[in-house]
């Protein structure tokens, strides 16, 4: 099924698609796309059950991937951040011909923790995904959201701006956060790392807590295989240092 977007810049720019983390939709990539539009056509994707597309279940795994195939043009660059960087490395690990460019921002193959790897507590997820429900499930999105932005230099303006970015987002159904929560529960491609073709460059926080640099070592020891830390954030390097980020994604894009 094809997903609703929205488009920015000019069409003969270079094609960028952003795909959005769990619990939001593509308006939290609203400081980057000023700046990104200028040199590219961007593509703002949201996931099913969010932002645009939140009457369209998520359903499984292999529906979301089909409906990025659906809906993005062949030979696109994709950018996806936290579990949309997880979607994006299963894309382009399913679909390497489709895709030009693969940008992972703060998220590795894997995100719960697990023997000799780092991530996010296994039984805390657990713990959201049994208790999340109709009327708590914004205090749940905002609380992990929080912890996203612990860590960054500039916390306080970071959780202000993802609150406002927040509040302009379509609801959505506590059901299809559930789901989400699950898929970063179960989600392991690390055995489909050597899969991807395209040059790839993985974006790291170096304050991250919930994505840890650690991991970045996991990644094809390949000569297009490119890694990049931000010192001074923590989730989120588009929002906390946003000018850089946009200068490391156009030379990687443009310019390697």
């Amino acid at each position: 099924m094809k997903l609703q977007y929205e488009t920015y810049g000019y069409q003969n720019n270079p094609p960028l698609a952003l795909i959005h983390g769990w619990g939001l939709c593509g308006k939290i990539f609203t400081p980057i796309i000023p700046i990104l539009s200028k040199d590219f056509h961007l593509y703002v994707i949201d996931l099913p059950g969010y932002g645009v597309n939140h009457n369209i279940p998520s359903n499984h795994t292999e529906s979301i991937l089909n409906s990025l195939n659906d809906t993005i043009p062949k030979n696109i660059n994709i950018l996806g951040w936290s579990l949309g960087g997880m979607l994006a490395t299963e894309y382009a690990s399913f679909y390497p011909s489709c895709i030009n460019k693969l940008i992972t921002v703060c998220a590795s193959p894997k995100f719960i923790e697990d023997t000799n790897w780092k991530g996010f507590d296994r039984e805390l997820i657990i713990t959201l995904i049994n208790t999340i429900n109709e009327n708590n499930h914004k205090k749940i999105i905002e609380k992990f959201l929080t912890i996203q932005s612990i860590g960054s230099p500039s916390i306080k303006n970071d959780i202000k701006l993802i609150k406002q970015l927040i509040s302009q987002m379509p609801e959505t159904k506590y059901y299809e956060l559930q789901y989400g929560l699950k898929l970063l529960l179960d989600m392991d491609l690390r055995a489909y790392t050597d899969r991807i073709t395209c040059p790839s460059l993985h974006i790291y926080g170096a304050k991250d807590r919930l994505v840890p640099i650690l991991n970045s070592n996991c990644w094809p020891h390949k000569d297009d295989t490119l890694i990049y830390t931000f010192k001074e954030s923590s989730h989120a390097p588009f929002i906390s240092e946003t000018e850089l980020f946009c200068k490391i994604i156009k030379k990687f894009i443009l310019y390697t």
